[in-house]
């Protein structure tokens, strides 16, 4: 709904609305197969939980590449090869998980406790993500395109300094959610953590 009014502060009119809606039904499907990825992590199905990774990551490149290289599509076919991707493995993760759908009952008592609780949290990933995507933005306005490639790789090979702390993190908590539930003991191990 309100594509035309980004598009024209942002990008100046320049993209058609295909842009925006590609873009945004990734972000959903990129949600809906992120849920199963976590959803395996916590429920300790770590072999299904690399392979789904390994199976988006193998599926988007192809279908990338295929779109980008050999179709000449350009940024519609990135966007077009992370849409398909993302389904594809969003439909492969909840088959795996299938036993936890049940659309029997819907839980609407739940929803005004959970909106209480994730409005606040709104503002704060609103802040990260605009913390972590301005210096893209000031790069590119004073130095240019080729500029921001550049900084835009450096930065993805920096994340690799991430890989264990990002392991180690995503590994504790199906643990402390059961070390939650368990008993006082259990404390002791936070505090260590």
């Amino acid at each position: 709904i309100i594509s035309p009014q980004i598009n024209h502060i942002l990008f100046e009119g320049e993209l058609s609305f295909l842009y925006f809606a590609l873009a945004i039904a990734n972000s959903l499907f990129i949600q809906v197969m992120q849920q199963s990825f976590e959803l395996m992590r916590l429920t300790y199905k770590s072999i299904e939980y690399l392979k789904i990774n390994i199976l988006n990551s193998l599926l988007s490149g192809i279908l990338i590449i295929a779109f980008v290289v050999l179709l000449k599509q350009s940024i519609i076919g990135y966007l077009m090869g992370l849409l398909i991707a993302s389904l594809l493995v969003s439909f492969y993760g909840w088959s795996k998980l299938r036993y936890l759908l049940n659309f029997k009952k819907f839980h609407w008592d739940l929803w005004p406790v959970l909106l209480k609780f994730s409005l606040p949290l709104f503002g704060t990933y609103l802040l990260q993500y605009l913390i972590q995507s301005n210096d893209r933005w000031f790069i590119n306005f004073y130095h240019g395109k080729e500029e921001l490639g550049i900084f835009a790789i450096g930065a993805k090979l920096a994340l690799v300094s991430s890989l264990f702390t990002t392991t180690f993190a995503k590994t504790w908590w199906p643990f402390a959610l059961d070390a939650l539930n368990n008993n006082l003991k259990n404390k002791i191990i936070f505090r260590k953590v």
